[in-house]
């Protein structure tokens, strides 16, 4: 994601300080995108949006490699 020349979505841009940990949250399902191609960085978070993720976040860091 470091060093993209063309972001995957609309409303970040590749030059983003976060922009390869939007595209990690999105890659390993912990957040999805508000619309298609829209991450929303300008959006609030809901309460159920933030226990979904901390949900998705515990889950993964208990996986098994």
């Amino acid at each position: 994601y470091k060093g993209a020349s063309r972001s995957r979505f609309l409303d970040v841009q590749a030059s983003h300080p976060a922009y390869s940990s939007i595209c990690a949250t999105i890659e390993k399902k912990i957040m999805r995108l508000k619309e298609k191609q829209l991450f929303g960085p300008d959006k609030h978070l809901t309460g159920p949006d933030a226990l979904l993720i901390t949900k998705r976040l515990k889950d993964l860091s208990q996986m098994s490699y």
